[in-house]
């Protein structure tokens, strides 16, 4: 008896009042609207540059280099270090 009357405590204390409303009808169809423009970019040049949003460190990279580098630099002092 204990039992079920602490689990519909707990029951009635984890659900939300009825007078409270999350969202209003409207608010969710225009969230949903609003939801279809936002696709991702659909250009290679914006999936291009959104591809460098996550670039923190060069550990998990696809390239060795950032648009601020040289490929070429980078290219002859990874050769000169793998030399010595």
């Amino acid at each position: 008896m204990v039992i079920s009357q602490l689990s519909l405590i707990i029951r009635q204390s984890l659900t939300i009042p009825e007078d409270i409303i999350m969202a209003t009808q409207a608010q969710t169809l225009a969230n949903q609207q609003n939801a279809q423009k936002s696709t991702g970019p659909g250009t290679a040049e914006g999936k291009a540059t959104v591809a460098k949003n996550t670039t923190k460190h060069g550990l998990l990279a696809w390239k060795d280099v950032v648009v601020s580098e040289n490929q070429a630099q980078f290219d002859n002092a990874r050769l000169r270090r793998r030399m010595r």
